[in-house]
């Protein structure tokens, strides 16, 4: 390999992990808001946060995944694809009150109107099948179990 293509890959490394990083802190931002803005997923964009970070090595990504608060459903999620029942329960309840106020307060044609709501459905169908962290646990050999959901 030559110099100038390893500087080159440099640069290509370089800019990817700004641009992870750039999009993680937008995700994380935006996820902020969600915290005092009801409606808007927290969870959600800093799953978004959290890929985009880990992707430009930035400490925050860590940091998100041993929050607190957040940190067992963000875990959840990057180890085995699980949604707690609460946390759908809220996604989908935000979906159907989204819809509902488009329907009642943004004058759009019918078949927009359609699109939208098909894509909700689907979102919603999708979130409802991912596994519950418990059912995960059950699923387990006893020495990982007691490292989803929080327990």
């Amino acid at each position: 390999m030559s110099m100038g293509r390893f500087i080159e890959g440099l640069r290509n490394r370089v800019r990817n992990q700004a641009f992870f990083r750039f999009l993680g802190y937008g995700f994380f931002g935006v996820g902020a808001i969600g915290t005092v803005l009801p409606l808007l997923p927290t969870t959600g964009f800093w799953i978004l946060a959290v890929w985009c970070l880990a992707k430009s090595d930035d400490p925050l990504a860590q940091a998100l995944l041993d929050h607190p608060k957040f940190g067992p459903s963000l875990r959840d999620w990057f180890d085995h694809g699980a949604i707690c029942r609460t946390g759908k329960l809220f996604a989908v309840g935000g979906m159907i009150a989204s819809f509902v106020a488009i329907v009642l307060f943004a004058s759009l044609s019918a078949s927009l109107l359609t699109v939208i709501g098909v894509s909700l459905a689907i979102v919603s169908a999708w979130l409802v099948t991912r596994p519950n962290p418990e059912d995960v646990v059950a699923r387990l050999p006893a020495h990982t179990a007691q490292n989803v959901g929080g327990q």
